[in-house]
């Protein structure tokens, strides 16, 4: 084990401590501190199935956990799952892959398959449930390239056939990343499904992301999106 390694694995062992055994002052504030020291080893795992594995483990058992402290030491491990993924495909392009390429498709992998795990958690009064599956599809969307992630593709289909506001705006635009990346175009169910989104949705953000994945894709133009965006100001912001 590299000495790196070694200090990587020290502090995700730091965050079990206090999660099984946290001091008696200050409890959530010595779970964020050791939280906080993650983040540096994220280029080094980022071509390290094990490390990232490990690294899961420990974010899965803040999430399941109860301590104080532990929703905002989640966010801080989520967001340094993300960076891995963005730091994974640094090595898989096309003209010039990394030695170690595969490694990283394995980390990907990994990742992808927790974030489709965080899209099925559910946990009553949850604060940090919708930001969980919002860090979730942002690391399915660096993936997506990669790996397969056709399980995530589904459940972000279902989220937007249900018209669900909970993760409905980033589960659209996993979608339109996904369609882009592979030069796909929806069909006439998920157009209908999406002008049916922006048309029923409260939410300018909603409406708009359902819209901006309809001009991107080829579905409607832009003339046809923003006489509907008017549309919708006139329903649900009369007088703006």
């Amino acid at each position: 084990m590299t000495p790196q390694r070694h200090s990587f694995e020290a502090a995700l062992m730091d965050i079990r401590r206090c999660l099984v055994d946290p001091p008696i002052e200050d409890r959530a504030d010595a779970l964020r501190r050791a939280a906080w020291g993650v983040d540096r080893f994220v280029r080094a795992i980022a071509s390290d199935p094990d490390g990232t594995k490990s690294l899961i483990d420990t974010v899965r058992a803040v999430r399941d956990s109860k301590v104080p402290g532990s929703r905002v030491t989640e966010a801080l491990l989520m967001q340094s799952l993300a960076s891995t993924a963005y730091e994974s495909i640094g090595g898989l392009t096309e003209e010039n892959p990394a030695p170690d390429a595969d490694l990283r498709r394995e980390v990907l992998r990994e990742l992808a398959g927790y974030a489709v795990d965080c899209l099925g958690f559910r946990r009553s009064r949850d604060s940090f449930g919708g930001r969980r599956r919002s860090i979730a599809f942002e690391i399915l969307a660096w993936a997506a390239p990669h790996v397969e992630v056709r399980e995530a593709v589904e459940i972000a289909l279902s989220i937007v056939r249900s018209g669900d506001g909970n993760g409905l705006r980033d589960a659209i635009d996993f979608l339109l990343e996904r369609f882009q990346d592979r030069g796909e175009v929806p069909d006439d169910d998920l157009v209908k499904t999406l002008l049916g989104v922006a048309e029923r949705t409260r939410s300018r953000s909603i409406a708009f992301g359902a819209l901006n994945f309809l001009v991107e894709t080829g579905a409607i133009n832009e003339f046809q999106a923003l006489d509907r965006m008017d549309t919708w100001k006139e329903r649900n912001q009369p007088g703006w």
